[in-house]
């Protein structure tokens, strides 16, 4: 049985219906929708008497092609086309009886999507010519979707021009009907193709998927039939997922007192930041957990250093929290793990500050010092190109103290908050020796870990 292609966006469990309960030998499914995620397996699922042949669009969403085949056929892979706009898939069928040459069917599944581009018609028509140039019949399966113009846009002058000015009692003489026929839809189609622009790919402003899926469907009805019960109901159906996506968005606010062009956001700050990057390691580390089987501490710990510490150190200039409660919520993080880790390692109980002494990793709020001072330094020194002069000025003494140095810096005006970089590490970098401060960039980083002490002489870690 050979079903007309279908277009699933849910096509797991449409599979599962067709295959499995409708003794289908043959299944051909043109825009599939599926990618490189999409495994086999799952496809395969509760229908272990089928051979399963897809076609992916290779870039993008949409397109694809796939061929279910029952395993009392002998289905072969002839080859496949993928290139932009066309996916095709080739595949003989023989009976199991019999396998010769005559007895074989050519199915070619095919895919065009509407906006297309031109340059791949060519190659797409040398291979149906190629593929279907053999001496066995073919079935061609296809979902050839016109392409999509914008004649609002078109040329209408220039197409005129070109039709006024042929001279069709010439071209049309001594053709048949069909031949003239032929002759005026290739010059039809060659004007459009010239001066008629394809429609541009809809923009849904940033929308999620269904809420786009909602809004397209609600668009066709609304222009059919605007007044009918089923665009009314999609209506509510759309404005409600709207408010509920809005919800779930932090609401920005422009004030027209303040820096034009930019928006300020109730809900960007320190909280609400530090509980969404916790909250997305917390499950990353249960996820790694549960992955990683070993016990060796070495393994888990690197494996924490490459995929989730990065994470919890994005932008530490900027989302460096002075707050006490902030501070340890994130350092719980860390907290957390390696008290797991060193329970699966199978070592005793230890404190924090020891379990670090044995992993050999510092506490997050050390690596954030660091951080500001090593990016301090670089803008100073101009490693970093920074307009800095609303963060610190450079302030040298008069004279020269016992800590002083020449790269002294003080903050340009009273903050509202110590929660920049210049104000967190300002007395840090005051006193640190004027050796370390006009050395280069590696040996001054390589001092700081010498001399922790410099670093950081209290913890807000509790």
């Amino acid at each position: 049985m050979l079903l007309p292609i279908l277009n699933s966006h849910r096509l797991p469990k449409c599979l599962q219906y067709l295959v499995s309960r409708r003794r289908i030998d043959l299944l051909a499914l043109s825009e599939t929708w599926l990618d490189c995620e999409d495994l086999d397996v799952m496809l395969l699922r509760d229908t272990p008497n089928h051979f399963l042949f897809r076609a992916d669009r290779a870039a993008g969403r949409g397109g694809g092609v796939l061929l279910y085949a029952h395993i009392n056929l002998v289905p072969i892979t002839v080859s496949s086309l993928i290139i932009p706009g066309f996916e095709c898939l080739t595949v003989d069928i023989f009976p199991r009886s019999r396998t010769q040459t005559r007895d074989c069917l050519r199915i070619i599944v095919v895919y065009r999507a509407p906006n297309s581009p031109s340059p791949s018609l060519t190659p797409f028509i040398d291979y149906l010519y190629e593929v279907t140039s053999c001496s066995h019949p073919s079935i061609i399966k296809d979902r050839v979707s016109p392409p999509s113009r914008d004649y609002s846009n078109a040329d209408w002058a220039s197409i005129n021009n070109q039709i006024a000015l042929h001279n069709w009692t010439l071209s049309l003489m001594g053709k048949t009907i069909s031949e003239a026929y032929s002759f005026f839809s290739n010059f039809v189609n060659e004007l459009i193709s010239i001066y008629v622009p394809l429609k541009k790919t809809k923009h849904n402003n940033g929308l999620p998927k269904y809420l786009s899926i909602l809004y397209e469907r609600l668009q066709r009805y609304h222009s059919a039939a605007p007044n009918s019960d089923l665009a009314h109901s999609l209506r509510i159906r759309f404005d409600k997922a709207l408010k509920t996506f809005e919800i779930l968005i932090p609401k920005c606010n422009g004030s027209p007192d303040k820096i034009p062009n930019i928006l300020y956001c109730k809900g960007l700050n320190f909280g609400y930041h530090i509980t969404q990057i916790t909250r997305k390691t917390r499950s990353m580390c249960n996820l790694m957990l549960r992955s990683f089987h070993t016990n060796s501490s070495n393994t888990l710990i690197k494996a924490y250093k490459i995929y989730i510490r990065p994470l919890l150190e994005s932008s530490t200039v900027i989302w460096n929290p002075t707050a006490i409660g902030l501070v340890n919520r994130l350092e719980n993080v860390q907290r957390e793990f390696t008290r797991r880790v060193l329970k699966r390692s199978q070592h005793p109980p230890l404190s924090y500050p020891n379990r670090l002494k044995l992993f050999e990793i510092e506490t997050l709020e050390y690596r954030r010092a660091l951080r500001d001072l090593q990016f301090l330094h670089d803008s100073i020194h101009r490693h970093a190109l920074v307009d800095a002069t609303n963060l610190y000025t450079l302030a040298p003494l008069a004279r020269s103290l016992r800590f002083s140095h020449g790269l002294r810096i003080s903050i340009p005006y009273r903050t509202g908050s110590i929660s920049t970089c210049a104000s967190r590490s300002i007395t840090f970098w005051n006193n640190l020796p004027s050796r370390l401060v006009t050395a280069p960039k590696i040996p001054f980083s390589v001092g700081l870990r010498k001399t922790p002490k410099l670093v950081m002489t209290t913890s807000r870690i509790r």
